[in-house]
């Protein structure tokens, strides 16, 4: 009877099948790490998109609903410009809510550039909040053109209305390396002013404290 002789692995064949699997389990390691980084990426960006189209929609909706609005830089020769009628563009502004029952909230929002954080202070009665809106913020500019009520018109009375605001929000997600960058702009017009704004019962110059030049 013929006993059948079986060939078995050399060291060589097992040391190159071992290096190929090396080989493969580097590649799906690497193809994995690929996945989560991105996976992670695409996350970070969601989120940033969603925070600032977020804080966006909700300064857009402020200006549209109230009726007295004013540059953040009061103290500056562009703004005694803007109340003689030219367009002017700041790091922030200010707005009246009024709320009926509640008295008047007056908004205020500006970039701190130093550190790169969108802010807001509501101001209520006697009390004062202020919150950070969006950090990473690298770019904050809003242009105000002004309007005159039919009141300023007739007794020679500075710019009191904004007849359009328009507003540019640039944020990174606070990476050195490749920083992802979210680019937004907007405009809008104040419908009280657009469907009233011959006949307000008030202006803005009648609520800025001529010692202070602020909002009351």
């Amino acid at each position: 009877m013929k006993t059948g002789r079986y060939r078995g692995v050399t060291l060589v064949e097992m040391m190159l099948a071992m290096g190929i699997m090396c080989l493969m389990g580097a590649a799906l390691s690497a193809a994995l790490s690929a996945t989560i980084s991105s996976a992670r990426i695409n996350e970070s960006e969601a989120t940033l998109s969603i925070q600032s189209q977020r804080v966006m929609s909700r300064l857009l909706d402020q200006i549209r609903g109230t009726s007295l609005h004013r540059p953040y830089s009061v103290d500056t020769p562009e703004y005694e410009a803007y109340l003689t009628g030219n367009p002017m563009t700041d790091i922030g502004f200010s707005l009246i809510d009024r709320q009926p029952g509640k008295g008047d909230a007056t908004y205020t929002y500006w970039w701190d550039k130093d550190s790169r954080k969108l802010m807001v202070k509501c101001d209520q009665g006697e009390t004062s909040t202020s919150a950070v809106l969006l950090n990473n913020v690298t770019e904050f500019k809003v242009t105000m053109w002004p309007g005159r009520s039919e009141r300023n018109i007739a007794t020679g009375g500075p710019h009191d209305l904004l007849l359009r605001a328009a507003i540019v929000l640039r944020i990174t997600d606070g990476t050195s390396d490749n920083p992802h960058v979210t680019l937004l702009s907007g405009s809008v017009t104040p419908r009280r002013n657009l469907w009233t704004g011959a006949h307000l019962n008030y202006t803005i110059d009648e609520i800025i404290d001529e010692n202070t030049g602020l909002l009351r």
